[in-house]
């Protein structure tokens, strides 16, 4: 019981910004973990929050080492989650570098390596901020938009924040400024109700992304 509330206290503490109580839960998640190697779940899921809280503080190398070490786990226990989780977070460290290539490679993997359906937005998320800062926006609001459904159909909530705040200005960029801005707002409501600070800097940095752009022209890309 304690290793699962500190797993879950891993995600939900990156999300509301409380990251050293984050680190601190899942360090202690895994340590209950070891001694229950039978207990798929409860090793993987803690790692990827930890690998999560990575990613969100710029630790991509110690992301990346989370990443590969869930992949790794997935391949010798056949965990499909594990995988998925693994390639999600080093789809978001490669595309917090820069590398949207990479990016877009490691999320597809995501996606197909998710059998369970509740995993597929994580790579999907992934997906779709490398195609919007690959300029395809088209395709940034397929991905995206199939999250959104997915969400707001099933109740899971968990990535939908994420989601609408990179649907945004994929679709802004297509030249649907109401409509765009409706999804940011809608973020931003979220963000509000659930206190998930986490989103709040990237929504207000989109934000401030959307006007600049507006200000100063098109541009062929929207680099986050």
């Amino acid at each position: 019981m304690i290793g699962y509330a500190c797993t879950w206290l891993t995600w939900a503490c990156v999300d509301l910004a409380h990251f050293d109580e984050a680190a601190t839960s899942g360090e202690k998640a895994q340590e209950i973990a070891r001694l229950f190697p039978s207990d798929q779940y409860l090793y993987f899921k803690s790692l990827g929050g930890l690998g999560y809280l990575r990613w969100i503080q710029g630790d991509f190398s110690k992301g990346r080492e989370i990443g590969e070490h869930l992949l790794a786990y997935g391949e010798r226990t056949a965990n499909s989650r594990s995988k998925a989780i693994g390639h999600w977070i080093n789809a978001f460290c490669q595309f917090l570098l820069g590398d949207i290539p990479a990016s877009l490679k490691s999320s597809q993997k995501s996606v197909e390596a998710s059998v369970d359906p509740a995993t597929i937005p994580f790579g999907k998320l992934g997906l779709g901020a490398a195609y919007l800062s690959a300029g395809d926006f088209a395709q940034a609001e397929k991905v995206l938009k199939s999250c959104v459904d997915f969400c707001e159909k099933t109740g899971c909530h968990a990535y939908l924040t994420w989601a609408r705040i990179f649907l945004g200005p994929a679709v802004i960029a297509q030249g649907r400024m109401n409509e765009g801005m409706t999804l940011l707002e809608q973020a931003k409501e979220m963000i509000h109700e659930t206190n998930k600070k986490v989103c709040e800097a990237f929504c207000e940095y989109t934000l401030g992304k959307v006007f600049s752009l507006i200000a100063s022209g098109p541009s062929p890309l929207f680099q986050l």
